[in-house]
């Protein structure tokens, strides 16, 4: 599963789906995990999407706060119905490009995402854990490393498998 692999390395939070263990063995349910659905653009193609990762303080069905890295998909530019959602997946895929054989066309320009006013992830975020279906998989909590709330040292929390 790492060619649907994406990685954080900000905050060590690498994120993949599980395989189904069915009969379709080895396959991503594209219904749990839609990011891996969008593919990377050809060589003569560019990305209309670029992902963000964001880190959303919120408070937890349990009553207390919690730290998550988020992972947004935005557009970059207009994507007409029905049109392939393309996304350049960054230069820590390189040695899967070359195993696999391909060029990558190019990501989104930096100088448009930064134009850009993105929204905040937070309200997301609240439905997420308000609907409490999805949390293990759309939510990947963060923990403070240590006792000690003062630093900026997080770890991801131990996640399970299902």
């Amino acid at each position: 599963m790492s060619r649907y692999v994406v990685e954080d390395e900000k905050h060590n939070v690498l994120v993949s789906p599980i395989a189904d263990a069915g009969p379709n063995r080895n396959q991503v349910d594209f219904t749990l995990h839609p990011a891996a659905a969008i593919n990377e653009p050809g060589e003569s193609e560019g990305a209309n999407v670029f992902a963000q990762a964001s880190v959303v303080e919120a408070i937890g069905n349990d009553g207390e706060i919690h730290e998550f890295v988020v992972f947004c998909m935005f557009t970059c530019s207009r994507i007409e119905a029905n049109e392939e959602l393309l996304w350049n997946y960054g230069d820590g895929y390189q040695s899967m490009r070359e195993r696999v054989g391909y060029e990558a066309g190019s990501p989104c320009a930096e100088e448009l995402i930064d134009g850009l006013r993105l929204p905040s992830p937070r309200g997301r975020v609240a439905a997420v854990l308000r609907d409490g279906r999805r949390v293990a998989d759309a939510l990947y909590e963060l923990t403070l490393s240590g006792s000690d709330s003062s630093g900026e040292d997080w770890e991801p929390v131990k996640r399970r498998r299902r």
